[in-house]
């Protein structure tokens, strides 16, 4: 929506200078209830999305800690069978 100039003077700032200049306001007119629900839409779709997104990436991740933990405890067995053994050797030794 492209602005449009009222015939309001306005006392403000302006680019050119720092000090007060009289000037046109311009106004943007009000959005129509149809650009409205239009806007809405567009936002809730790509809420929408990145919630997807989201459910996605923490599904991922889930699967990630879940692999992790199972290595951990592969490795926390293989320690044991280690200690075990070396206990035996030293035991016997």
């Amino acid at each position: 929506m492209a602005g449009i100039c009222v015939d309001l003077p306005l006392l403000c700032r302006t680019p050119e200078n720092s000090g007060l200049a009289w000037t046109r306001a311009t106004v943007e007119p009000k959005m129509t209830i149809d650009e409205r629900l239009e806007k809405l839409t567009e936002r809730h779709e790509a809420l929408t999305q990145t919630v997807e997104a989201m459910a996605t990436m923490q599904r991922d991740l889930t699967e990630s800690v879940r692999q992790d933990g199972e290595h951990i405890r592969a490795l926390a067995r293989i320690a044991e069978i280690h200690e075990r053994r070396l206990t035996n050797l030293e035991g016997n030794g």
